[in-house]
């Protein structure tokens, strides 16, 4: 798999949780303006990923995410304002490939956030299905600073590819089941029982 093909397929798990936003938005059942982000692009080594009218400057300001290469990394940056203090651009989470800090973007922040904002809903967080089961089968793990020189902190790896690997700001193993599922077993995770989207379908993944 190449970088290209795997931006296609974040650009397309983007588009189909913006319709699913929009859907809910326009039945009301949705507690904010949709979509949330816009589709991203390419800003050389860096990809934008652009607010969209969920996620406008409000009174607690705003933050923006992108995510650049470098150093053999993909890293989950940020950057935006919280109340008056501006906050830098900053590396959150890093990963040994694009396609696994595409997934962990769209998983948690913007799958897990949809299912949040539903009116009238309590949806269950799906995250909480991995929390006190360790690792992932595959999955590995060694103590290690993370790229910023933080400790404690650990390197999530593959055992059959150690290019796979991941760092978040907390020793998170439930990341390790997020990234071995497939980009539809994902879409299918975070969309699953959410009222009112039957229509609108997922696209056709490079991994289907």
């Amino acid at each position: 798999m190449n970088e290209r093909t795997e931006f296609a397929d974040f650009a397309a798990a983007l588009d189909y949780w913006s319709q699913v936003q929009i859907t809910l938005a326009q039945a009301g059942r949705f507690e904010t303006k949709a979509p949330l982000y816009e589709q991203p692009y390419f800003d050389g080594d860096r990809v934008m990923i652009p607010r969209g009218p969920g996620n406008a400057e409000d009174s607690d300001g705003y933050t923006d995410y992108s995510i650049l290469r470098g150093d053999g990394l993909y890293a989950v940056h940020t950057a935006g304002r919280r109340r008056g203090e501006a906050s830098p651009d900053s590396p959150r989470f890093w990963f040994g490939r694009f396609d696994d800090a595409a997934k962990y973007f769209v998983g948690r922040v913007v799958g897990g956030p949809t299912r949040s904002r539903l009116r009238r809903e309590h949806m269950p967080v799906v995250n909480l299905q991995w929390l006190g089961r360790g690792l992932s089968p595959g999955w590995s793990e060694v103590p290690e600073p993370d790229p910023s020189g933080f400790l404690p902190s650990k390197r999530f790896f593959r055992h059959d590819n150690r290019d796979r690997f991941y760092f978040t700001t907390d020793i998170d193993t439930a990341t390790s089941f997020l990234l071995s599922l497939s980009w539809r077993e994902l879409n299918d995770a975070f969309a699953r029982d959410i009222p009112g989207i039957d229509g609108v379908p997922l696209p056709v993944f490079s991994d289907d």
